[in-house]
């Protein structure tokens, strides 16, 4: 079903300790997986296969970032226009070959939602971040939250330009 939840993530700030709270308190299982640049990521199992919304869970990298839900839709550039359309706005697109290819958004309140569709084949392995400014970078969180940190700054810059 398109537009469905297919996956979220969690920021923590301890993830061991979080782990553990979800392990103990809902009976999730958790299998960390290395990022790169001393960042792991964490794959959240929360229930049988196919029968249950799984998700992942990495250290927070900035103080503000909250729960992200990601709804799965093969129309990604419909999904980025309709976003806009309604007020959100495009923080960056990313590519995990092999895995998913998908962009982040601002809804009008600033709460971030994913958008992945279906892997394509790809050459190569390295997982890349592609952002609206067409760079690529390394794919983590690090590039989404700069993402988040310019597309905030150029917010602050425009609201202060309409309060002149």
């Amino acid at each position: 079903m398109q537009n469905a939840p297919v996956h979220f993530e969690l920021p923590v700030n301890d993830p061991e300790k979080m782990s553990k709270f979800y392990s103990e308190a809902f009976g999730w299982r958790f299998e960390a997986s290395p990022m790169g640049e001393g960042q792991t990521y964490w794959m959240i199992s929360t229930g049988p296969e196919g029968q249950s919304l799984n998700g992942g869970m990495y250290k927070r990298t900035e103080p503000d970032e909250l729960l992200r839900i990601y709804v799965g839709d093969e129309d990604l550039e419909g999904v980025i226009s309709r976003v806009e359309k309604a007020g959100g706005s495009l923080i960056n697109r990313f590519d995990i070959p092999g895995m998913v290819t998908g962009a982040l958004m601002y809804d009008p309140e600033r709460n971030v939602v994913g958008v992945v569709k279906s892997p394509q084949p790809q050459a190569s392995a390295a997982a890349t971040t592609k952002s609206t400014n067409g760079r690529k970078a390394p794919s983590n969180r690090r590039s989404t939250s700069s993402a988040r940190k310019k597309s905030r700054a150029e917010s602050k810059k425009g609201s202060s330009k309409k309060r002149k």
